[in-house]
């Protein structure tokens, strides 16, 4: 049979679009995640990507796979990123999975090699830079949810119960979505496979497939960021989502929320995001890395970063005068700020106040022993956005490290002239 390949490559554009359609229409934006401006943070030769980043020393430590070998870099802040070149790689197509620092100073990685099917290897290491590869340490089993490939694994230590965890990306063949699979192992090298913990769910958009996971372990259970997509193909979008588990296996599909989406049109992650890590710095910060690509790019291209969108927190605001003419001839409009008890009006940003959303501060002065901030507003200003009656009116800005906080008053606004 012949075909006609104008209309297959018309075809084959169609349902990019309609990808690209899904993801900005139809999928719920992501609320609580920003992407970095100046991302991607690393690029390389394609494939560029599954980043694991720890940070020790003051310094962030990222080993990535790069041209299907595993490449390390360093940064002093996680957003700038020097890379060192090819650390472990010998022909296979290699991608780090998670990189552990021991409390004796060894580097412990989990990797994993794809080829014919996807394989889990661990190589350990004194710098982190010279490996010993000790081989395959957990491969395609015998049971059909991870007979084709098992692969992209993350590993914690769980020092209350003294073992290895494991889960990882299994595949039962190499025309059916992926799953995510759980093990357990006493020494990070014998392990005991538990099964599937976590597939896709129809109407959702992690419905086809799911892999790529990166779990954390918190005071009142495990929270997994993950990879999902919709649809097969070479063409399907992924995006990253988390939920949470109350002991790692049994995951709970009412908590899976969505939290960061492919780009939009043009942009270089405008099809995939995908392979989460998450790091929690000791500076507070929580910066979440995953690799992107486009849809003329068979494989991921680079590294980005998100983080959390700043909160908002609510301030106590008194707006004065309370009662205000529009006929007066005043030149401010005072307000005075008051931040809840576990913040410091020494820390905001003078140069972010503003006036209902609109008016810029003009003079700000801090009492710190009193914990109040005074804010002046153009009178004139504020007079020509109102009309008389009760009003309801706020005052916004943000402290040094981003966080945001907003503050409300009511005043009563009268336009009376002179008797």
């Amino acid at each position: 049979m012949k075909y006609d390949q104008k209309l297959i490559k018309s075809t084959t554009k169609l349902i990019d679009w309609i990808f690209v359609f899904l993801i900005i229409f139809v999928l719920p934006a992501s609320g609580e995640w920003i992407k970095y401006a100046d991302n991607p943070v690393l690029t390389g030769t394609s494939p560029t990507g599954e980043p694991s980043v720890i940070e020790f020393g003051g310094t962030y430590h990222m080993w990535y796979q790069n041209d299907f070998s595993v490449w390390y870099a360093n940064s002093t802040d996680g957003l700038n990123w020097t890379p060192s070149g090819k650390v472990f790689g010998d022909g296979r197509q290699l991608s780090p999975g998670t990189v552990l620092r021991g409390n004796e100073g060894t580097y412990k990685m989990w990797y994993s090699w794809g080829g014919t099917s996807g394989q889990i290897g661990y190589a350990t290491s004194d710098d982190g830079i010279d490996w010993q590869d000790s081989g395959q340490v957990l491969g395609p089993g015998s049971e059909p949810y991870d007979a084709y490939a098992a692969e992209r694994p993350h590993v914690m230590y769980d020092n209350s119960a003294s073992i290895y965890k494991m889960w990882y990306t299994a595949g039962a063949s190499v025309s059916v979505g992926r799953t995510i699979a759980y093990a357990t192992s006493i020494d990070g090298k014998e392990w005991t496979k538990s099964g599937v913990v976590f597939a896709g769910d129809a109407g959702t958009w992690y419905s086809y497939a799911v892999g790529g996971p990166y779990v954390e372990k918190t005071d009142t259970g495990y929270t997994m960021w993950f990879s999902g997509s919709l649809s097969p193909g070479p063409g399907a979008t992924y995006s990253i989502g988390h939920t949470y588990s109350e002991d790692g296996v049994n995951w709970n599909r009412d908590t899976v929320t969505l939290d960061l989406v492919p780009g939009s049109v043009g942009s270089w992650d405008e099809r995939v995001v995908d392979g989460p890590s998450l790091l929690r710095t000791s500076a507070g910060q929580t910066l979440l890395y995953y690799r992107g690509a486009g849809f003329n790019d068979p494989n991921p291209i680079g590294i980005g970063v998100a983080i959390p969108e700043p909160a908002t927190i609510e301030a106590t605001v008194e707006i004065n005068p309370n009662t205000l003419n529009l006929q007066s001839n005043g030149k401010w409009i005072t307000c005075y700020i008051w931040l809840p008890e576990d913040y410091n009006v020494v820390d905001i940003n003078s140069a972010s106040v503003v006036f209902h959303d609109t008016i810029k501060a003009e003079w700000t002065w801090v009492e710190e022993e009193d914990q109040v901030m005074m804010a002046k507003f153009s009178r004139s200003v504020v007079q020509s956005m109102l009309q008389p009656g009760l009003v309801e009116l706020s005052v916004s800005g943000k402290l040094n490290n981003g966080t945001g906080f907003q503050g409300k008053d009511t005043i009563t606004v009268i336009n009376q002239g002179k008797p």
